[in-house]
């Protein structure tokens, strides 16, 4: 449709705002009138020298409380761009909207409300309701705060990404968004349609968002984007429109939006937070951040127009860290939960989990919050650091101040420098690693955090003061599959020597009462094989191991104030039952790999990178593989298969049995075994390789759909570099046995 056709507006006090859309600028008001024009400020702690990076708000003193919990998605969606428009104006009144969008009694939104983390002397009110019902709460908000803003931009519900136009334009002209079926209701309350995109069609998403660039990009807030799926109506939209903030929904797994998604980003400085989700996680991550900027996954929070007007907390404060003697045939246990990046599960999830389970710190884990929230939603952040479990931490999501994979250069070095100081501002230790693991050293010197727990098998390491921690285990569920992969881990690194085991548990599915099941398992499990088992946190973990490696841990205590004892965790009531790893009583049959040590040349042998070639090591045959994945961006950001780099060779294994996967590697830097089952990895621990050779293995059973046919997606034994530079490795006796048929 032409520009000019689109422009047109349905009433004479549009037109101002329509005519001016292709040349706005700044962040004041484009609809004329005479409503005052505001401007978004800015507040930081005094004690911390973090640069202001989100949009905030100035204080409120009252907030009026509409409950919505039970509305449409147009009901949510009216009144939440109506909490934002109002929210934009700045008084000492604002409002606040229910949508419970976990289904919980009561709310969890309204639930904080009355779990004091409202600054000291404001207070709150529920809105009395014109009628029953999410319609009566609706109408008085529309009759109550309707007059104070602009109007109303119309959506075309046949076009969902309208709902994004509309709610950018809504921002820039203090404007709530309503659906066309909603247009007597307004005018009831007197509140004027300003534009309208009911008769606007767009070719394309890529066709709406360029228009949507073109004409409204400068006059948005230049600190922030917004990717969020037009699907989700309320939720976030009441910080978009009061913030002023830009949103859109383009992917770059979609070669036509790929183009104008990265003009858009590219469009705002390096180090730009953007809030929201996006449409692919792992292609979409690697893209943004590999042009400097970061996630935070904020899709689903509410109220956010709230939260980021209550003033920064001065400081906060949890337990310093401390390390433990590492002793012979223990077993030493650091539980990392996933998701706290993602400040939606904050407000939610985790807010519900904190609050009902009576099993909370009964085991010690390290749990991962968003650091940033300490500026954007600063007395929800506060609010964990005053209900901290007994045992527990709070540590960093990935990757510190947020989620990025693919920075390198001067970017990595900024956002490194900016994650350690709101590390240092919230007083954590740890940070979830999940950039790329060639940038390890540069983000540990740049940052200085004491500690880093990445997502993926590494061998211990130290850059300079920071110790660094490679997590054993990645998303394994249920519960009884985090006890037999840390049981495997065990019976694989035979010996006296300590073993040091940081699994991740994922907090969407697995429940404080879950891993103290899995702890208490893991003890009884321990007394029959002869290991104690200690829990830790993971700094205290970081800590511990670096004391052991340095020879300077002998004079410490076993146990500190947060370190717990397997048989302290024994002597509560039992958390349930859980069966754990069964090891084959004995293997049968053939090996599965036929060329097992490159007798064969390289044939049934590939590789994702690298070189591959057959030849003799220490007087044998050996598949001889290198590659070098060093320092800067990952060539193929977004492939799963890019992060790390693999030699593979597929066994003719049977769906539906179980087998032993070895292989024995020697060479120089980090590999791990990593077995395919044909839906899932389970990887060993890695190891830092040498001249001699070490024994990987694995159990494993092939799901009874996986593909068949040694080819593509079909399972595979793999040997895998870390990530951390130049590998040369020698692989020999790969081996693949039948352990138990299911036949």
């Amino acid at each position: 449709m032409p520009l000019r056709k689109l422009l047109t507006p349905l009433i004479g006090v549009a037109a101002a705002a329509a005519l001016a859309l292709a040349s706005l600028a700044g962040a004041g008001s484009a609809a004329a009138g005479t409503a005052k024009t505001t401007t978004i400020t800015a507040t930081s702690a005094a004690s911390s020298s973090t640069p202001n990076l989100w949009p905030k708000l100035a204080p409120f003193k009252t907030l009026t409380v509409a409950n919505l919990a039970d509305g449409t998605d147009d009901q949510q969606l009216a009144a939440v761009t109506l909490e934002g428009a109002y929210n934009q104006l700045q008084g000492a009144n604002r409002l606040y909207v229910v949508e419970n969008p976990d289904n919980t009694t009561p709310p969890e939104d309204q639930t904080w409300l009355t779990d004091g983390v409202l600054p000291k002397g404001d207070s709150w009110s529920a809105l009395a309701g014109i009628g029953s019902g999410a319609t009566g709460q609706l109408a008085a908000m529309l009759a109550d705060y309707g007059q104070d803003i602009k109007g109303a931009i119309l959506i075309n519900p046949s076009d969902p990404d309208t709902i994004n136009l509309a709610t950018t334009m809504a921002g820039i002209d203090d404007a709530m968004v309503a659906d066309p079926s909603q247009a007597a209701l307004l005018q009831q309350y007197g509140i004027p349609v300003i534009y309208s995109f009911a008769d606007t069609t767009f070719a394309s998403p890529t066709a709406a968002y360029q228009w949507e660039y073109t004409n409204l990009f400068h006059g948005t807030n230049p600190r922030d984007l917004v990717i969020l799926s037009p699907a989700d109506y309320g939720l976030l939209r009441d910080y978009i429109i009061a913030t002023k903030s830009f949103v859109f929904y383009l992917s770059t797994d979609d070669s036509t939006q790929e183009p104008l998604m990265n003009q858009i980003i590219s469009a705002r400085p390096a180090s730009t937070p953007i809030m929201g989700y996006i449409a692919d996680e792992q292609p979409d991550v690697a893209d943004l951040s590999s042009r400097g900027d970061f996630l935070n996954a904020s899709d689903d929070t509410d109220n956010l127009s709230d939260w980021a007007a209550v003033p920064n907390v001065s400081s906060l404060t949890q337990p310093a860290p401390q390390p433990v003697r590492a002793d012979k045939n223990t077993i030493y246990v650091a539980f990392v939960v996933s998701e706290g990046d993602n400040s939606q599960f904050v407000e939610h999830h985790m807010f519900e989990m904190w609050s009902t389970y009576p099993d909370m710190g009964d085991v010690p884990e390290g749990w991962t919050i968003a650091p940033g929230m300490a500026d954007y939603a600063p007395s929800l952040l506060s609010w964990y650091y005053r209900n901290l479990p007994r045992n527990s931490e709070l540590l960093s999501g990935p990757s510190g101040v947020g989620y990025a994979t693919q920075m390198s250069g001067s970017d990595l070095r900024r956002f490194a420098q900016l994650s350690g100081g709101f590390m240092s501002k919230t007083a954590m230790s740890t940070a979830d690693f999940w950039e790329n693991p060639s940038e390890i050293a540069a983000y540990a010197k740049a940052s200085g955090v004491p500690s880093i727990s990445v997502d993926a098998p590494l061998a211990y390491m130290q850059v300079g003061k920071t110790v660094v921690l490679g997590q054993t285990s990645g998303y394994v569920d249920p519960a009884s599959s985090i006890l037999s992969t840390i049981e495997q881990d065990v019976v694989n690194q035979p010996g006296s020597s300590p073993d040091f085991l940081e699994p991740l548990v994922d907090a969407w599915n697995e429940t404080p009462q879950n891993i103290l099941a899995v702890a208490q398992a893991l003890t009884t499990w321990g007394q029959s094989v002869g290991k104690n088992v200690v829990f830790t946190t993971p700094s205290e973990l970081a800590l511990t191991e670096e004391n052991y490696r340095d020879g300077s841990g002998s004079a410490l205590p076993q146990l500190n104030a947060q370190a717990v004892s397997g048989t302290t965790l024994l002597a509560l009531p039992s958390a349930g039952q859980l069966q754990g790893y069964t090891p084959p009583a004995s293997l049968s049959g053939p090996n599965l790999v036929t060329n097992p040590s490159g007798q064969d040349g390289t044939t049934d042998w590939t590789d994702t990178a690298g070189t591959l070639s057959a030849g003799t090591y220490q007087g044998s045959p050996d598949i001889a593989w290198s590659a070098n994945v060093g320092p800067g961006p990952d060539p193929n950001p977004g492939d799963a298969g890019s992060s790390n780099q693999w030699a593979s060779v597929y066994p003719a294994v049977i769906n539906g049995d179980t087998y032993r996967f070895t292989a024995q590697v020697a060479g120089s830097g980090q590999v791990f075994l990593d077995v395919y089952n044909g839906s899932s990895d389970s990887q060993t621990q890695a190891v830092q390789l040498g001249s001699a050779y070490k024994t990987l293995t694995w159990v494993a059973t092939i799901p009874t759909d996986a593909p068949t046919g040694q080819t593509g997606s079909a399972p595979q034994l793999q040997v895998r570099e870390i990530g951390l530079g130049p590998v040369s490795v020698h692989i020999k006796g790969a081996t693949v046995q039948l352990a138990s048929s299911s036949s």
